[in-house]
Order: structure tokens, then sequence, then C-alpha cells
């Protein structure tokens, strides 16, 4: 695949799967990587152009597919607005919605190879959710579902600016399958990044969760080693990352995708006599989280960096409500993450200001000038406004 993912058309970059549908194990990545970056005979004497083909019976087949997973579901007399990114999402979700007899209001789902994820899509909505629920509001929906570039994040907004996101999805989903009996060895896999109030409320209702690294390929290698013992029944694993990469594993399903995501909330929403919105993630309760994102010229070793670990004890004195705290740079950009998350003694904007310090410290370690820093709020949704000057 290529593809942007969640991000700009400039950092498109190429996805390799293997014979199962799956991502490639990092060591097969990194060979991957030496070939194509040696110029070796190996890579260029077999050199050969490919062709690009279009075939409207496999994507009938795969919208098939994804309704035959949810009927019965009668969606008559819902509106939905539906951001499509302007990706691959386009000539696929707002179909599905219509044939299920919803009224579908699309958006940014007129892809022309520069305009994937510009201004619009799920992580766009994140940041500025008042922006996609004024929209909401015109067009007199129910509620807005949102995806990213490659369609394999999904989340929900309502009138009010409200947002379901990974985490919120996760719990409606786990919570709905147990009570199924088709939640896979009754257990969810998330990241290390999720909302406590989202391990909170899995412990509430019984249900076991295995937290590994960030990165969708981790969770599915963790889905994949889940106990046999309930796999005849129709079960599903599920695991997913708060960004609203979903993924519901079964015995033809086997990566993220946002749409089969959407379908099996819509059908969980509609079998609830379609609550409002503020009722159907009432369940979860998150903690105050924000995650910073700062611009770095070169990643040096955090651990090498003179005086971070002391940074660190004092924002931790300085929240004496915290409950996590991590700091690592992206894996695929130029960015460090902060992440930090209290109990509610604290406020979003309290762990922003020291996330920032830990941020413009960083910065500074690594010649990094004129750095732009942004702050999310995880737990309400939105960008966080800070005096980067002062902070």
């Amino acid at each position: 695949m290529i593809s942007a993912s969640h991000n700009p058309h400039h950092q498109n970059g190429i996805k390799i799967f293997n014979s199962y549908g799956q991502k490639l194990s990092p060591d097969i990545e990194a060979e991957i990587e030496r070939l194509a970056e040696s110029n070796s005979e190996e890579i260029t004497s077999q050199i050969s152009y490919g062709t690009q083909s279009f075939s409207e019976t496999m994507r009938q087949n795969y919208i098939n597919d994804l309704l035959s997973h949810v009927a019965p579901l009668d969606l008559t007399g819902v509106a939905l607005l539906v951001d499509c990114a302007n990706g691959a999402a386009s000539a696929i979700a707002p179909e599905c919605f219509s044939n299920l007899g919803a009224k579908v209001i699309t958006i940014n789902a007129n892809p022309n190879g520069v305009n994937i994820n510009n201004r619009c899509g799920s992580e766009y909505v994140r940041k500025y959710p008042k922006l996609f629920s004024e929209n909401i509001l015109k067009h007199e929906a129910a509620f807005g579902i949102a995806f990213d570039g490659d369609a394999d994040r999904v989340i929900f907004a309502d009138q009010l600016g409200r947002v379901i996101d990974g985490d919120n999805i996760l719990a409606i989903l786990s919570e709905h399958m147990a009570q199924e009996w088709k939640l896979h060895a009754n257990t969810v896999v998330t990241s290390n990044m999720r909302n406590t109030g989202l391990a909170n409320y899995l412990k509430s209702q019984r249900i076991s969760l295995i937290e590994t690294k960030v990165g969708d390929k981790y969770i599915t290698d963790e889905l994949i080693k889940l106990n046999d013992n309930n796999s005849g029944n129709g079960s599903i694993r599920l695991g997913g990352e708060q960004s609203g990469h979903i993924i519901l594993l079964d015995d033809t399903h086997v990566t993220g995708d946002g749409t089969r995501t959407a379908l099996f909330m819509l059908k969980i929403w509609n079998d609830h006599k379609r609550p409002l919105f503020h009722e159907f993630i009432s369940s979860l309760v998150k903690f105050p989280q924000i995650i910073a994102n700062a611009e770095v010229a070169h990643k040096p070793e955090l651990d090498s960096i003179p005086g971070l670990s002391a940074m660190r004890e004092k924002l931790e004195r300085s929240l004496p409500g915290l409950e996590r705290f991590d700091i690592r740079y992206s894996g695929t950009e130029s960015l460090l993450r902060v992440m930090v998350e209290a109990n509610t003694m604290h406020v979003e904007e309290e762990l922003a200001e020291q996330a920032l310090k830990i941020c413009k410290f960083v910065q500074t370690a690594s010649h990094t000038s004129k750095g732009d820093i942004e702050i999310l709020n995880i737990s309400k949704g939105g960008v966080i406004s800070i005096n980067t000057e002062n902070g």
C-alpha cells in the first residue's frame, strides 16, 4: 500500500503486507530498507513496471462482506455526517451506510493524490472537534464519523463536540461482545497510551487488559497469542489504540478497518434503541490526559540528555495526582511525544504546562530552533492553547 496514513501526502510511504494481510516483522522491514537503500544489483537487475487495475467486483465483494457481519441492521431515518479524509474510505464507507438506509452527508471524499488528511479526517477532528460539530448541526445529523486517510482509524463526534475515540470504542465494543460471549479470551489488547479510565472500566466489567508498546502490529501480535479456548464460537479478538485504530480479528479479518469498526458501533447503537450520544459514551469516565507533540531536528537518546531525569522528577513533584508519564520519539516522524495523565486533582491545562517544559527542554538539547509544539487534550478533545514563548 502507498499511504500517508493519517499524515499529509508528502509523508507518503510504502506499507508492505504478508500473504495473510498482516504487517511485516521489524526484521523483515529492516532488510527491505537495507536492500532499497543499497542500490545493489539484487534490486536494480530486477526492476520492472507494474500495472494499475480497478475491479468493481472486488469493491462490491468488500462492501458485501462488511455489511454481512452486522446484518440485520436498518439505519432508516438516521442522518450521518461522514468525513472520509480524502482517502481510502471515500469509495467504501458512504455506500455502506447508504445501503443500510442512512441519509449520508459525505465530506472530504474527493481524493486527488495531494489532499489526503488536508484539514480533514479523524486526526483533524480530534484536534478541532467544534468545527466538526458545527457541520453536524448544519446538516442536522445524529452524529459524525471521521476516518483517517488509509481508513484504519475511525472516531465519532456529536453536535456538542464530544468525541468517541479509540478508548471509548474499546469500552463499548468489549462490553457488548462480552455480554454476547463473543469477546475472545474475555480480553482487550491496547497500547500503553490508553487512558486509565479505560483500564478501570474494563476491571469493573471483569475484562482482562493486556498492554503493548505503541503500534498496531504489536497489538495484533498479542491478539494472535491469546489462548484458543473459545475460538470455535465465532469469537473476535479485540484490540486497538486511542487514535481509533481498532482491530476486530477473526478468521478472515486480520488488520484494522475503520469502516468495519464504524459498522460494529452503529449496530450496537441501533440495538440499544439509538440512545443520545452522551448516554452512549457514559460508561467510560476518562482521567485528565494530554499528549504533546514537539518537532525535533534530531533525536538524541533521551537517557543521554543531561538534566532530563531531574526535570521528570520535578514534574512528578509538581503533580501529586500524577498517574502516568511517558516520553518517547515518534517512530515515523521527527517528533517528540510526551503523554501526561493524572487523576481529578488536576485539569488538563496543568498537565499541558508541565509537558510543555519537557518539550522545550528536549528541543533545546536537540538543537531545534522554532520547532512547533502542539498539545492535544486526549480526555476531552481539542488542542490546548499554551503560551509557548513563556512556557
